[in-house]
């Protein structure tokens, strides 16, 4: 059986139609299936890929609803047989792992394929022979919440009881399930906030005084640790990039007052502008220092003198840095990555095209890079002795929440924002434990000053 997506139009001459789905069997039999949406011809040939029957990230058009209403219904060859039509209206699992094979997304489909997996593992633990519709309720949602807190963390426990729901969600709109009220909603999930991922001023000294070299007065030893360094570095000085974005950061992407992101997870456009610290790191990386500090500074940025490096960096001027770094980015091959000796692990990486989504193998070169990146971070941390105990390819997004909430007039939504949540809960989440207790102590005793008990 096949399927195939087109735009069907009353008349050949309109310059519009409907969005549908047309089928064949094999048999010689083909029905089309509209999904009610309406198209001009033009956006049409021009966004549609017909390779992965999906359209293009654009503005212009909804490709989200669209792609979406396509993968719901590109593999439905129940129309030719309607007594299989409902084959899903006993077993949840069975819609759920049905339900997989219509995700797009890679790395949504492999989040989604371990919260079923967990949820073979309670249907085992209970030594159920399936998990049916009819079965869940209050207390099967209850029970399901204890088992997983008895092996996870909360926050995880949280995060696969959230793609449950999502299922459930998704076969109520089906007509497959229903609840009499939301069994989710009253879970009460806390989730615990670490204050150990957080980077300390003296972690961030400590990444601002590595050099390229392992010894400064020797030029020729490479630092292993430096290119880790540099893209932790980058992840908090940019708001807080995620490491898939910062990856996949190529020479063009840097325009004259800012760099252009179209993130990975969200598929939105994001701008990152320049400010003297980033500046300063990406002449770093391009090792550009000696193009701009004064003769006998120090060869690539490593002093003849320490003190007088340290002076010159505060007066070096920023337009006439950011000036020569663009200069110098123009001459690279504009495809290149900025972090590109890191990249070369994974040569799949060199076809990804922002407007299409990842293939499974480019995907799979992203997890392994982000392996190959928590690993090193983990080696640099016990180098050089920080104090930060739990390092990932997240902390520099939790350590530029922590350090603007420091900042006096930044509220947590502005860096929601600048962090690209939808959920402001989910940035609440990045906030360490213990973070305002010593404001909290000032206003304490500003209040006691104030009032005469």
């Amino acid at each position: 059986m096949t399927s195939k997506v087109i735009l069907k139009k009353k008349n050949t001459s309109d310059p519009f139609g409907y969005l549908g789905i047309r089928y064949f069997n094999g048999r010689g039999e083909k029905k089309v299936i509209s999904l009610g949406e309406r198209l001009t011809e033009d956006n049409f040939d021009k966004f549609f890929d017909s390779e992965f029957n999906l359209f293009k990230k654009t503005t212009l058009i909804d490709y989200k609803l669209l792609n979406n209403k396509i993968t719901e219904k590109i593999n439905d060859f129940s129309i030719f047989d309607t007594k299989n039509s409902k084959k899903h209206t006993q077993s949840f699992l069975t819609y759920f792992r049905d339900y997989l094979e219509l995700i797009p997304n890679p790395q949504t489909k492999n989040s989604y394929s371990v919260g079923l997996k967990k949820l073979e593992e309670f249907k085992t633990h209970k030594k159920y022979n399936d998990i049916l519709f009819s079965q869940i309720d209050n207390t099967f949602v209850i029970e399901l919440k204890n088992y997983f807190l008895s092996k996870l963390s909360p926050n995880t426990t949280k995060q696969y009881l959230i793609i449950i729901k999502t299922i459930l969600n998704l076969s109520k709109r089906d007509g497959l399930y229903s609840e009499r009220f939301n069994y989710f909603s009253k879970l009460n999930i806390k989730t615990t906030y670490s204050n150990k991922k957080i980077l300390s001023e003296s972690d961030i000294q400590i990444l601002r005084e590595m050099t390229p070299y392992t010894k400064e007065s020797d030029y020729k030893e490479k630092n292993k640790y430096y290119d880790t360094r540099n893209m932790l570095l980058f992840s908090m000085l940019s708001s807080g990039l995620r490491v898939s974005d910062l990856f996949l950061i190529r020479n063009k992407d840097f325009k004259n007052d800012h760099i252009e992101i179209i993130t990975k997870k969200t598929s939105l456009s994001m701008r990152i502008p320049y400010n003297d610290k980033l500046i300063g790191l990406l002449l770093d990386i391009h090792n550009l220092y000696d193009l701009t500090l004064p003769m006998g500074t120090g060869y690539y940025g490593i002093p003849q003198s320490g003190d007088n490096f340290k002076e010159v960096r505060k007066t070096k001027n920023k337009t006439y840095n950011l000036k020569h770094l663009l200069e110098h980015i123009k001459t690279l091959p504009p495809n290149d990555f900025l972090f590109k000796d890191f990249m070369s692990l994974e040569p799949s990486l060199n076809k990804y095209n922002k407007v299409k989504e990842m293939t499974q193998e480019q995907n799979s070169s992203i997890n392994r890079l982000r392996g190959n990146y928590n690993y090193w971070l983990k080696e640099m941390i016990k180098h050089y002795d920080f104090e930060i105990e739990q390092i990932s390819s997240h902390t520099g997004r939790y350590s530029w929440t922590n350090l603007l909430l420091n900042i006096e007039g930044v509220n947590l939504v502005q860096i929601q924002r600048s962090l690209g949540h939808k959920r402001l809960s989910t940035t609440e989440s990045y906030i360490e434990k213990n973070f305002g207790l010593d404001k909290m102590e000032i206003i304490g005793n500003m209040l006691s000053d104030k009032l005469e008990i």
